[in-house]
């Protein structure tokens, strides 16, 4: 049901500057979820080289080499924390997402919550954890002067994917 995967060969620091720039571009983009001062960019992060990275190492460790990804970021800073809700519906592409995750590319506060099977987990570099997208969760708010950093993603089957299996 749940799953952590430690992704190696990430560039961590590709992604905090991604995110970086796109939050400078974008500064008023709120996280509809979210209460207190939470940012999240437009669900588009799959088409820049350092998200091509960490996409390549989902594939991987999910066996899912065709599928196509949703991605996108969110910071939350000191006190911010993100509503019960789940990834469930469509991605971009108009198809229904099978996985759901999200990565970590540094270590912080803000625990990931899923409530409906009583797991709490801390965030942690270098790990994601994937789950099904109708599952609920939310992140409680933390105290910890730097901001939480996340890459989630969606991941859809592709026809040609769904022709192989």
């Amino acid at each position: 049901m749940i799953r952590l995967h430690q992704l190696r060969g990430v560039d961590d620091i590709g992604l905090f500057e991604l995110i970086e720039q796109v939050r400078a571009a974008t500064p008023e983009a709120r996280l509809a979820m979210a209460e207190g001062d939470a940012w999240s960019s437009s669900k588009n992060l799959q088409r820049f080289p350092a998200v091509s990275r960490l996409l390549e190492q989902v594939r991987a460790a999910l066996r899912l080499p065709q599928a196509h990804y949703d991605v996108w970021a969110n910071v939350l800073p000191a006190k911010a924390r993100i509503k019960l809700h789940d990834h469930g519906g469509a991605t971009t592409t108009g198809r229904a997402a099978v996985v759901s995750g999200v990565y970590y590319p540094s270590d912080s506060a803000g625990a990931i919550v899923f409530p409906t099977v009583g797991l709490k987990l801390q965030p942690r570099q270098g790990i994601a954890i994937v789950f099904p997208p109708n599952l609920p969760h939310r992140v409680e708010a933390h105290s910890d002067p730097a901001p939480r950093y996340s890459i989630a993603f969606n991941g859809a089957l592709c026809a040609e994917t769904q022709k192989e299996n």
